[in-house]
């Protein structure tokens, strides 16, 4: 389900200490220079001074300032204030110490709880943003999460497209926090894999629940798209949304503990390592002889049957 496309122009206010940040770019410009000559000095003694060495070094150089420069102009801060008030975005710029922040900008849509959002590819020269949020569906599905692509410009901020997770008919939903991560997958072409966590339903008898994590999936004829899992099991609860980031490859998952245990252990912090539920070692069938040499015979079966 697509929404027609809605451009919001955006305002900057003025920049400041220009010649400020002018001299500051030159400084940094100068020790960059001065830091590829110093690094291909220390290296020739041990590698030499050929192209190929040169090369490398001014390479590692420009992209860590490549990397650094993207960064830079991919802030954004998200303004969520209440389920009534639009939801607003602000561009930041660095320039020198200070931050500054461009004038906020009303997105045209509303949501039930607070949002998230996750930086996307690039479409056509410009920044992608997916946001991820919560409406009230219909009366039967309050709470209903959904996500909202965005290309985000200098001027613009472009509304691309509008689904609901688990499809038209699904049932994902809760009343907390979102939280939004995104990462590139060939199967789902330039719109990549988008992950909403958060936590289900709950009542005010018993104010917390469990917590999911639904993805997008190339197949649109499952679940519409999206592939919802519950988090270890139903015992583990919490009274407020998770965490979320990327931890060496996989997922840091963080939550506060809730549920049938002594009062003083409930709003423990837990922290889950390999969030995504993949394993990092690979999957095989139990090695008997290789348990045999690591382990050795005296632990075998035949030894346990003794």
């Amino acid at each position: 389900m697509t929404e027609s496309n809605r451009d919001v122009p955006l305002k900057h206010e003025a920049p400041g200490r220009t010649a400020y940040v002018r001299g500051l770019a030159f400084v940094v410009g100068a020790a960059s220079l001065g830091a590829e000559i110093s690094a291909a000095r220390l290296l020739a003694p041990y590698f030499g001074a050929s192209t190929i060495i040169w090369a490398n070094t001014i390479a590692t150089v420009l992209v860590a300032l490549s990397v650094g420069y993207a960064v830079g102009g991919r802030l954004a801060l998200m303004l969520w204030r209440s389920a009534s008030v639009p939801v607003g975005l602000r561009l930041l710029s660095c320039r020198g110490d200070d931050v500054a922040v461009g004038q906020e900008v009303s997105l045209g849509f509303t949501s039930e709880a607070p949002v998230g959002a996750a930086l996307g590819s690039r479409l056509n020269g410009a920044d992608t943003l997916w946001i991820g949020l919560s409406q009230n569906q219909d009366a039967r599905r309050p709470n209903r999460w959904q996500v909202r692509h965005f290309a985000v410009t200098t001027t613009a901020v472009t509304q691309l497209s509008m689904e609901w997770v688990g499809g038209d008919k699904g049932q994902e939903r809760g009343p907390g926090r979102i939280m939004l991560l995104w990462q590139p997958e060939r199967g789902l072409g330039p719109d990549g894999r988008v992950y909403l966590f958060s936590n289900g339903s709950y009542s005010s008898q018993a104010p917390w629940s469990c917590h999911y994590v639904t993805m997008r999936i190339a197949d649109r004829t499952v679940n519409g798209g999206w592939l919802t899992r519950r988090y270890y099991d139903e015992w583990t609860t919490s009274r407020s949304a998770p965490g979320v980031c990327w931890f060496r490859g996989d997922v840091a998952f963080a939550a506060r503990w809730m549920g049938d245990a002594p009062a003083y252990k409930n709003d423990d912090m837990f922290v889950g390592f390999s969030g995504l539920g993949i394993e990092s070692e690979p999957m095989g069938d139990f090695n008997d002889i290789g348990f045999i040499r690591d382990v050795g015979m005296r632990h075998s079966v035949p030894w346990v049957t003794q």
